[in-house]
């Protein structure tokens, strides 16, 4: 299916995993899904890896930001929602074999394939296409350089 608004297409394949940022402020989510099996075999130790990664890529921007004040002019956020089988409301209906999702924000998915996570992306949607049961698991801040960022507004 696909959002005319937004152009993002929602839980499809061919796109999924790829980051894409969004001049218009608009948040795409990447779909990351574990089955029961992987759910207990390592979802632990992946959300695990998740959460360090993104709080060590934000602890080295801010250090970064607070070194040099003027280089460091923007600042985005790092998001990442989850949902199990099991909590109220359940999976989304065309997820339903899988355990547990994962929503990562563009931003968390590229610091993700930056430290070379490999998370099966199995699609996208927009920040309206959220199922409203999805909590938010992490939300922090990643300073940015002008210099790597064109067209970076303050």
């Amino acid at each position: 299916m696909v959002n005319r608004d937004l152009g993002l297409t929602v839980c499809a394949g061919g796109d999924a995993g790829k980051p894409r940022s969004r001049d218009n402020g608009a948040m795409a989510y990447h779909i990351v899904g574990f089955t029961e099996r992987e759910f207990f075999d390592s979802v632990g130790g992946v959300s695990d890896r998740i959460l360090r990664t993104l709080q060590e890529a934000s602890f080295r921007s801010m250090q970064a930001a607070a070194r040099d004040r003027v280089s460091y002019v923007g600042k985005r956020v790092m998001e990442v929602r989850t949902i199990a089988a099991f909590e109220d409301g359940g999976l989304p209906a065309e997820f339903n074999q899988y355990m547990e999702l994962f929503y990562l924000n563009d931003r968390a998915l590229e610091e993700c394939q930056a430290a070379g996570m490999q998370l099966k992306v199995i699609g996208t949607c927009a920040t309206e296409g959220l199922p409203e049961n999805a909590g938010i698991l992490l939300r922090l801040p990643l300073y940015l350089q002008q210099s790597t960022v064109p067209n970076l507004q303050r």
